[in-house]
């Protein structure tokens, strides 16, 4: 299990690039850089068993029912731009942690976990991710002019060494990531996505993971139930879906197909209060996610249709 790291031990972690950095700059930031693509993370790290993170979770109504985890030290800021900072949990896991009073805003917290949460219910790769409660006492400024409080934080699992692309093309071919391309086509159509990017883990042979949902519902940090409205049923299609495989874009489309207004109900339910959603507005959200079901499915399945990889 991982541990926090030993008093002046160098540790190379990813940082995720504050908005609006060049293509150029989207290799995270770290102290020591990977010289090639096989070299890990010194030291323990926090990865999820294969078996386990593509398992579709028995019931999405239980994620409302997860324990919390309590951050008890932070490790390293970045410059993005919710500032996100690397934590350790009281489960003695890494977590990068946004706050809820980071410089977007407890409400760009919502996206995350919503999202996370239907993806993990349709088996898409997204990192697993936790509620982090900050407690009294643990003092810390992860950014300038902004220090922790007690309260309730969005943590999501550290993969490890890893670069940001916002153009999975080059490595589509590599560790099923045309299965993986299916499943984040899927959750970027439902659930609105904004700022592609996503993040290939070094060992693990490139595989993606989609991650920074903060962006998504059509807008950026000012999403609204409103806005989502206006968008309605309008196709959100990903970009490059086309290298996605045809038995996974078949079986993502399954997948969605097979979620209920229950679901997303669910799903919206828990988010905590704190973060600034009202319960009605959270009930629009998940009906708005819901009526784009039908378009979505029928989407993934015609891509499916003119896709050449099997």
């Amino acid at each position: 299990m991982p541990r926090a790291p030993a008093e002046g031990t160098r540790r190379s972690y990813r940082c995720s690039p504050g908005r609006g950095q060049s293509a150029s700059l989207r290799v995270r930031p770290a102290r020591m850089r990977p010289r090639r693509w096989e070299r890990q993370r010194r030291g323990a790290r926090a990865r999820v068993p294969t078996a386990a993170r593509r398992t579709k979770a028995d019931s999405v109504t239980a994620m409302a029912d997860s324990a919390r985890v309590t951050l008890t030290a932070c490790v390293e800021t970045t410059p993005s731009g919710a500032a996100a900072f690397l934590g350790i949990g009281s489960d003695g896991l890494f977590y990068w942690v946004k706050a809820p009073n980071n410089p977007q805003g407890a409400r760009s917290l919502v996206p995350e976990r919503i999202v996370t949460n239907i993806g993990l219910a349709i088996s898409a790769p997204v990192r697993p991710i936790v509620l982090l409660e900050i407690p009294e006492g643990l003092d810390f400024v992860y950014a300038p002019g902004h220090r922790l409080r007690p309260g309730i934080a969005h943590g999501s699992l550290d993969v490890g060494q890893s670069k940001v692309l916002d153009d999975w093309s080059g490595v589509s071919g590599r560790d099923n990531n045309r299965t993986r391309i299916a499943y984040i086509s899927a959750l970027w159509d439902l659930c609105l996505g904004n700022d592609p990017q996503w993040l290939a883990e070094f060992a693990d042979d490139a595989a993606l993971w989609s991650f920074d949902h903060g962006f998504w519902f059509a807008g950026e940090v000012d999403w609204s139930a409103e806005s989502m409205a206006q968008v309605g049923l309008r196709p959100w299609t990903a970009p490059n879906v086309e290298l996605a495989s045809r038995d996974a874009l078949n079986a993502a489309a399954a997948a969605v197909e097979g979620l209920t207004l229950a679901d997303f109900q669910a799903i919206c339910d828990d988010v905590p209060g704190s973060w600034g959603a009202s319960q009605i507005e959270l009930s629009a959200v998940a009906a708005s996610l819901y009526a784009r079901v039908p378009g979505v499915v029928e989407r993934l399945r015609a891509a499916a249709e003119s896709s050449v990889f099997t």
